[in-house]
């Protein structure tokens, strides 16, 4: 028995020792490391003008450059500017900030659960709230005793000034969730879902709204097909006096497909509040029997149910994760608040942006920030400017945590999914993407397995149709960091 034991320890320690030898085969000096990443440049076939890279690492409490190239080259960075109002976001906010999402009355007084007068939705800049959020104001009203509204049902959207679509972004409007309005009073990503499926053959798709209310009307001009392509296009009108929206769904879909769905913005913000808070009212008995309209709330009205919103360090995960634009600019209207514009608007947010990078040392001639989402191509910086970013948030105890929380993680979620694969790069990359017509990025932190940390910044900005090649170069660099020793 005990010469068996010493086999197995020796066999043991033979397996550590081929797995340890295959890791260090595999591993690359840092030397190696960059002449690994010039060859990756030159398969790519990019042009080099087209390319921005900055990466670094500490060693000895120095910071390295490992690889620059048009390191002081300013590019479009799209969603990468979310890195800069993430950043800002967690170094000028309170830790644990939240937001309150309010009902309120001029009276809690109801006799046998009627109420006279109006009640009042006041919006707090809620980014997170949603159907779920909205359930449990409900549900805590319906504790009230409050059965009957014979009133109207007012919105406060005041908070914020009322430009729904921020200057800075691009021009041109699209009916997509990723181009959703902002407001103080909002309420799911103000963006709405169509559940398309196929009827029977000849007759119109079957066509589910979510969440459904009387702001949304959909118009069903499609048809079920007995074969062929999805064919589904929907088009949103607006029309003289339209309260809400009108989407007119048309084309065709396969009797044998399965189920699409269609994310679509929505344009009233506040009265898309307020129809739905009236429809879950309804759900629960609480009948609201005058308009929806909009104003500002009483100051001497009493609250009668309020829901707080998440920790907005939550938030600017769910920002950076998915890349949200909606989120990104209702969270710089809140850093106007925080400085204290009344109604906040973008540009006060923005001038608190800057504010930050003046603080990490940045000057203002070494960017051009238009917009806080990315979606627009005002917005310009340098790989080595971005980096700098990257660099103090890592040094900073009260951001780092925070910040690389939300960032995607390679292999694992967010925008990063399905990029960088492989068992051993799952999770050694934490970096926000970036994406718009001929402009593409990726910057953040990787993880060698030693435990080595390097901050990295990539950019393109050329032709359109070699975005999936800049992609795979990124990706690939992100790999070579992690490989190295």
């Amino acid at each position: 028995m005990k010469r068996h034991y010493q086999f197995f320890k020796v066999f043991t320690s033979c397996i550590i020792l081929f797995a340890s030898v295959s890791l260090l085969a595999k591993d690359k000096t840092v030397s190696e490391a960059k002449q690994e990443i010039q060859k990756a440049i030159k398969r790519s076939q990019l042009p080099v003008g087209d390319l921005g890279l900055y990466i670094s690492y500490y060693d000895d409490k120095n910071n390295v450059v490992l690889t620059e190239l048009n390191g002081q080259k300013k590019f479009i960075p799209a969603s990468l500017t979310k890195i800069l109002t993430a950043s800002a976001l967690l170094d000028l906010m309170p830790s644990g900030h939240t937001v309150k999402t309010q009902i309120l009355t001029l009276s809690e007084r109801f006799k046998n659960g009627v109420y006279s007068g109006d009640l009042y939705l006041k919006g707090g800049g809620d980014p997170s709230f949603v159907s779920e959020s909205l359930w449990v104001l409900v549900n805590d009203l319906l504790r009230s005793n409050l059965r009957t509204i014979e009133g109207n049902l007012i919105v406060d959207d005041t908070l914020f000034d009322n430009v729904r679509y921020d200057p800075g972004r691009e021009r041109s409007r699209v009916d997509r969730a990723y181009d959703a309005p902002i407001g103080a009073m909002s309420f799911n990503w103000n963006s709405i879902n169509l559940y398309i499926r196929p009827g029977e053959i000849g007759k119109p798709a079957k066509i589910f709204a979510d969440p459904e209310n009387e702001y949304v009307k959909v118009v069903n001009k499609s048809t079920t097909s007995a074969g062929g392509l999805l064919k589904i296009k929907i088009d949103r009108i607006d029309g003289p006096g339209t309260q809400g929206d009108t989407f007119v769904v048309s084309g065709s879909i396969p009797s044998q497909f399965g189920e699409k769905v269609y994310y679509k913005s929505i344009t009233k913000p506040d009265l898309w509040s307020g129809y739905q808070l009236k429809a879950f009212l309804q759900r629960r008995g609480i009948i609201v029997q005058g308009k929806v309209l909009l104003g500002k709330t009483p100051e001497r009205a009493k609250v009668l149910a309020e829901k707080e919103s998440r920790d907005f360090s939550l938030v600017v995960r769910d920002m950076m994760k998915f890349s949200n634009n909606y989120v990104a600019e209702m969270l710089t209207k809140h850093l106007a608040l925080l400085a204290g514009a009344h109604p906040a608007t973008m540009e006060s947010g923005l001038s608190q942006i800057r504010t930050f990078l003046g603080k990490v040392g940045i000057k203002q001639s070494e960017y051009v920030i238009e917009n806080p989402s990315g979606l627009t191509r005002k917005n310009a910086i340098s790989p080595e400017t971005l980096h700098r970013i990257l660099v103090y948030n890592k040094n900073k105890f009260l951001i780092f945590p925070e910040y690389v929380f939300s960032l995607p993680i390679a292999g694992v979620d967010g925008t990063l999914e399905n990029r960088i694969k492989g068992d051993e790069y799952k999770g050694f990359v934490r970096a926000k993407t970036g994406r718009l017509t001929g402009v593409t990025g990726l910057a953040g932190y990787a993880s060698n397995h030693h435990g080595r940390i390097y901050s990295f910044a990539f950019m393109y900005n050329g032709a359109h149709e070699k975005l999936n090649n800049a992609n795979a170069l990124f990706d690939q660099l992100a790999k070579i960091l992690v490989d190295s020793l």
